[in-house]
Formats: structure tokens, C-alpha cells, sequence
């Protein structure tokens, strides 16, 4: 009997067909798709410890559960209106239902709208093409790698591209008869989709039906008189939440509304970037699909046969969206998530347009199990035992290990002086207020020493030795790596890595 080559089993008839089989299960059940996106979109969601914006999210929901002012986002001690307030909403709404502020409860509300935006991508598929059409647009957005990375961290960005779909969703249902109550829920979408993270939600669903009603005509349904009847009351959904924290939070929340959005688009303050930003970010963005986007963009403007066409419509609607976004003079390379899910569906129609044997579909299956494999991997595997060896968790019990052994009992004041808010969220207790101290102005870091009977100061590495100038005597506490310790220095850039200053006055005596 002749030795078997190396392969052959998967080379095999039988492995071929066994694939294939596996293949039209996944593209016939909607049942498979929905499991796999809650396992890679839920599994071990407060797994990994917060980072970057996170702690921002987490901070400002911690101090309003502390004070129990949930109108008047606070970020370490100061008045933080740069974002409208429901998305902190949401996720204190997940924290009472888990049971506590936990990183599982803030990145919930993202993970659900991440559900969402998968649902609401597969019903346009269904309403444009069809079933199989529909399942192909779920599997691809859902194994486009920053997709569910994204739907896994805590910010207003996958609720902002949840309320983008779901008004376009909302607008396929109802385009052949819009009638009012369809169109008063669709302008109610939009002011829904802009208290998520602002205006840009109500532009990028506006300018995805744009290319629907001018090619079709359908603007004229959409400028009859009833219409304006319905504009009042998208108005009230809006403005609602600044109507309920009083008048002079809601003239300063309209004015961070109109310096956030209008301002920023016109006469950018920050994220001022290349125009050309977006071209290099859409790729990275878009992969593993990236080759199969391209390929499904040049069908639709070179196929004259596909004129008047939905693919034709998603693919102006794509290419309006990026205009819209490289217009802006603010620019950063995660607001190209809503375009993520039309690219889903372009990417899922040019599929389903190919022979089911075309040796793409076939390279196409095998890089959505790549992809959904090694975001399990991630999720599941390695960023939780990544997150148990190091990082600012331990950085937060190793601070509070010193805080015991100097003054036991005390009542520690929490200020962070140029340290990143996630690291502030860890190593300051749920109870405490951090404050934000100029960590640049040395001699108001020793005031706060010298009024404070115990404090705690967060710094970066990088500031470390002047501040030990500044505190002289304070016990000095360093972040730990996540990482073995020959790969220590992958996490330790020195604008990174945290430390913690802790400083004891007059300790007072253990409380009995």
C-alpha cells in the first residue's frame, strides 16, 4: 500500500466535500451565524482590563453612580461634556443588571450594538437580495477583524455605527411606501443615532439613502407636507436629555453640540490628519476583505449592467460616506467603522455573483474560519492571560497593598498628574473622586502633598524622575508587564508604562 502524501487529507474528495457541507450549513441557518457572532462578540467580554478611551467611559460611570448625578458627566473632577450622555447611560443600565461597574457591564452596550449592526446588515442583504446573499453579508462583517474588536470596547464609536445601520435598515424596510409613521420613525432614528455620539451618526445615515433617493426618485415621498409633523417630534427625542439636566447645562451642552460637530467639521481644534488618512486606514480596517472590497468597488462602476442597481447604490452610498468623513477637517482612523458593514454587503453580493465552485468562494470560506478563529484565539485566550500577569489591574492591587501598609485606614485623595484615565480607573477605589493635577507645574503637585494628609499620584514613566523630585520621600509603585520577560520590552514604552506615587503626610489611625 502506498504511503499517503502529506495533505492528501485535506486535498481529499471526501475533506472537500465534508467543507462544502459545512459551508452551505452556515450559509442556510441563520442559527449558525447568530452563535458565532455571540461567542466572538460575549466570550470573556470583561476578560481584558480597560485601555485608552475605556477608562474614560469607565471614570466618568463611576463618578456618576458615586454621586448619583447621571446628567453631568464629571472626568476627574471636571466637567466633561465632549460626548451627549446616553451611551453612559446604557452602560450603567448594563452595570445594574450585572451587578457592579465592571468591564464586562461597560463594554456590553457595544458588544449588543454590535449584534445589532450584524442583524440589521443581514435584513438589508435579505430585503436588496436574498437569504444566502444576507447570511455571506453576516459572515464577512463578522470575521472583518476590527469589526468585533471594536464591538468589544466601551465608547459611543460601535453605537454610533449601530444607529448609522439601523436607520438604513429602517429605510430599506419602508422605501417602496414611506408612508408618515414610517418616515417620523426613521427621523427619530436619526436623533436617536445623535445622542450616541453626536450629529455624525444623522450625516453618514442621510448620506448612505442619498445615492436610493436621487437615483429613485424616492426624495419627493420624503417632501410632503406631513413630513414636517414629524420633525417636531424627532426634535423632542433629541433634545429631551438636555431639557432634563436644566437650562444651563443644556445651553453648555448645545454649544459642546455645536463645537463638537459643527466647529470640529469646519475648523478643526484636534484630530487635525492627513485627508488622505482614511486610504490608508480602509484596508487595515477592512481585512481580511480588503482585496475582495476593491474588487467589488471596480464591479460596480465599470459593470454597466448594474446601473440602477442596489450594488450600485451601496457602493455610492460607501463612497458618499467617505467623502463625508475625509471632508471633515477631523479626522481618525476608527471613524471608518460605518463604513465597515457596507462594505460587508458589497463584499457578500460579489460573492453570491460568482460560481458556488469558483476557487475564491472557496479561499473566501477559508478566510472567515482564519479570522473568526484567531479572534477567539485573542478574545478568549491570549488577552485574558496577558491581563492576569501584569498591567494596570496589578498596578491598582499593588498600589493598594503599599496605601495598607503605610497608613492603614487612612482616606487617601486620588490624582492623576499625565497618566492615562484607564490607569487612574484601576488604582483608585470605586468610592474615591480623582482629581487631574497640571503635571507639568511641580509646584502644584507638592501643594496637593502638602494639603493632603494621604494621596496617591498616577504618572507616566516617562515623568517619574521629576516627580520624584517633587515628592521627595514618596513610596514609588511601577506598573508591571503583562508580558514574559523576554518580551518585557514590547510593553514599556516609556509614555505607557504607569506609576504611582504614593505620599503619607500624617497617617491617621485604622477606623473601628
Amino acid at each position: 500500500m502506498a504511503p499517503s502524501r502529506p495533505g492528501a487529507a485535506v486535498t481529499s474528495p471526501r475533506f472537500r466535500a465534508a467543507l462544502s457541507r459545512a459551508r452551505d450549513l452556515c450559509l442556510r441557518d441563520a442559527r449558525v451565524l447568530a452563535v458565532a457572532a455571540a461567542v466572538v462578540l460575549l466570550a470573556r467580554l470583561g476578560a481584558p482590563p480597560l485601555w485608552t478611551q475605556e477608562g474614560r467611559w469607565g471614570s466618568i460611570c463611576r463618578e456618576m453612580l458615586r454621586s448619583g448625578d447621571l446628567l453631568h458627566p464629571r472626568l476627574l473632577g471636571e466637567i466633561y461634556d465632549d460626548k451627549p450622555p446616553v451611551s453612559y447611560w446604557l452602560m450603567i443600565a448594563a452595570a445594574r443588571v450585572i451587578g457592579g461597574l465592571t468591564e464586562a457591564a461597560l463594554r456590553l452596550p457595544d458588544a449588543l450594538a454590535g449584534a445589532l449592526t450584524l442583524a440589521c446588515t443581514v435584513r438589508i442583504a435579505t430585503r436588496l437580495w436574498d437569504r444566502r446573499t444576507a447570511l455571506i453579508a453576516g459572515w464577512v462583517l463578522l470575521s472583518t477583524c476590527l469589526f468585533p474588536w471594536w464591538a468589544r470596547i466601551a465608547s459611543a464609536d460601535m453605537l454610533n455605527v449601530a444607529a448609522v445601520i439601523a436607520a438604513l435598515a429602517w429605510y430599506v424596510e419602508i422605501r417602496e411606501s414611506p408612508g408618515f409613521f414610517a418616515r417620523a420613525g426613521f427621523l427619530v432614528l436619526l436623533a436617536v443615532g445623535a445622542l450616541m455620539k453626536g450629529l455624525i451618526a444623522p450625516a453618514l445615515a442621510v448620506a448612505c439613502v442619498a445615492p436610493d433617493l436621487v437615483r429613485q426618485k424616492r426624495w419627493r415621498a420624503w417632501t410632503r407636507p406631513s413630513t414636517a409633523l414629524a420633525l417636531p417630534v424627532a426634535a423632542l427625542v433629541y433634545l429631551a436629555p438636555f431639557a432634563i439636566a436644566g437650562k444651563a447645562q443644556a445651553e453648555e451642552g448645545l454649544a459642546m453640540v455645536f463645537r463638537e460637530n459643527v466647529l470640529r467639521f469646519f475648523a478643526p481644534f484636534d484630530h487635525r490628519d492627513s485627508p488622505f488618512l482614511y486610504l490608508l486606514y480602509l484596508p487595515l480596517y477592512a481585512l481580511p476583505w480588503t482585496p475582495c472590497l476593491v474588487a467589488a468597488l471596480v464591479r460596480c462602476a465599470r459593470d454597466r449592467r448594474l446601473a440602477g442597481s442596489a450594488p450600485r447604490w451601496i457602493a455610492g452610498a460607501w463612497c458618499l460616506s467617505l467623502a463625508l468623513l475625509t471632508a471633515s477637517g477631523s479626522r481618525r482612523g476608527y471613524y471608518v467603522l460605518p463604513l465597515l458593514p457596507l462594505g460587508a454587503l458589497l463584499v457578500a453580493e460579489w460573492l453570491a455573483s460568482r460560481a458556488p465552485g469558483d476557487r475564491l468562494v472557496r479561499w473566501s470560506t477559508a478566510l472567515a474560519v482564519a479570522s473568526i478563529g484567531g479572534q477567539l484565539a485573542w478574545h478568549v485566550g491570549i488577552a485574558p492571560w496577558l491581563a492576569a500577569t501584569g498591567g494596570k489591574p496589578a498596578l491598582g492591587a499593588d498600589v493598594k497593598t503599599v496605601c495598607d501598609e503605610l497608613a492603614p485606614g487612612a482616606k487617601w485623595t486620588y490624582a492623576s498628574a499625565g497618566a492615562t484615565v484607564a490607569a487612574v480607573f484601576y488604582v483608585a477605589p470605586p468610592d474615591a473622586a480623582p482629581i487631574r493635577v497640571p503635571f507639568r507645574d511641580d509646584g502644584g503637585v507638592r501643594d496637593l502633598a502638602a494639603r493632603t494628609d494621604a494621596l496617591v499620584v498616577v504618572a507616566t514613566l516617562v515623568d517619574a524622575p521629576r516627580l520624584e523630585r517633587a515628592l521627595p520621600g514618596a513610596a514609588r509603585v511601577e506598573e508591571r508587564s503583562p508580558l514574559p520577560p523576554e518580551l518585557d520590552w514590547l510593553a514599556k514604552p516609556p509614555d505607557r508604562t504607569h506609576v504611582a506615587f504614593v505620599v503619607v503626610r500624617a497617617a491617621k489611625p485604622a477606623a473601628r
